[in-house]
């Protein structure tokens, strides 16, 4: 369900929905209901972990539907500030609902820096 986490606002909403609505049915599949509500648990875990603006802008903006423009005059800070926030925040929950814990996350970027590192020095 939150596969589609970067890109579409709206997919968070969609799949917040969704998977409050989990299980479907007495057909649908029990591993693949408890995979979505992991994810959306690791989705509320991210958002708590936002700064506090940031993510009042986020939920403002992707979650209650408010325009980017609305949530600037809501919020009283500037339109291109609400979009860095939303853009911040959503790459930030679409990393901590890959890796799982931001301790996983951090890790792995960790390594990914010294690859990095490793790599310019092979050139």
């Amino acid at each position: 369900i939150l596969s589609g986490l970067v890109g579409s606002e709206m997919c968070i909403r969609d799949s917040m929905e969704l998977a409050q609505q989990l299980p479907a049915g007495e057909g649908s599949d029990p591993l693949q209901a408890a995979h979505h509500r992991e994810r959306l648990g690791r989705l509320e875990q991210a958002m708590a972990e936002l700064p506090e603006r940031r993510r009042e802008a986020f939920v403002l903006h992707s979650i209650d539907g408010l325009t980017q423009t609305e949530v600037a005059q809501r919020m009283g800070i500037s339109r291109r500030m609400v979009h860095n926030h939303v853009t911040l925040a959503m790459a930030y929950c679409e990393l901590r609902v890959q890796y799982g814990s931001a301790e996983d996350m951090r890790l792995m970027q960790g390594l990914l820096a010294q690859a990095a590192t490793d790599g310019e020095g092979r050139e």
